[in-house]
């Protein structure tokens, strides 16, 4: 009787071990554009005139919620596993990557820029506080949906093997560090 009662024991603690160590899986699904409510492509239309659809992505809003908290100052409240549209629109200024909430509102807006393109704010912030830094790949414009005029530029930096990214207002104003 012991013997099965630590048996129990042991297994019970494996199976306690084994599924707190499973990570979530976050999933990206490609949709038809058929399939994409009609009012996503309204509000498309509105803020890209002259853009096109390239492809519709259905995502887990917590794969963006770093850069809306970074922007917005606070956590979406649209439920940790919503649905978010991830829309790929191409336009004369490159692909902006626009997200909408599940009722077709937009959220953020992203395009990567090159370093170059960085406000002479964020370029002197950046190069003021991280002086052993080097800033790597494109940055990151991002703009609010539901605050029309904000902006955030999020610049990737790495130092050996530590990795960062900044979150800066076009003013060199940290949103984080």
């Amino acid at each position: 009787m012991k013997h099965k009662f630590l048996l129990f024991i042991a297994a019970f603690i494996g199976l306690s071990s084994f599924a707190i160590a499973q990570k979530a899986v976050l999933k990206v699904k490609e949709i038809d554009q058929s399939e994409v409510d009609g009012t996503i492509y309204q509000h498309i239309d509105a803020e890209f005139p002259e853009g096109f659809v390239d492809y519709v992505n259905i995502i887990p809003v917590a794969l963006i919620q770093k850069d809306y908290e970074m922007v917005y100052h606070k956590k979406p409240v649209l439920g940790l596993f919503s649905k978010t549209y991830e829309v790929y629109v191409k336009t004369e200024n490159g692909t902006e990557k626009v997200y909408l909430d599940k009722e077709g509102k937009i959220v953020l807006i992203k395009r990567k820029i090159d370093n170059v393109q960085l406000p002479q704010y964020v370029l002197a912030k950046v190069n003021k506080d991280f002086p052993d830094w080097t800033v790597i790949g494109a940055s990151e414009k991002i703009k609010a949906g539901f605050e029309r005029g904000k902006e955030v530029y999020r610049v990737f930096l790495i130092k050996g093997k530590d990795k960062k990214d900044v979150y800066l207002t076009g003013h060199g104003e940290y949103t984080s560090k």
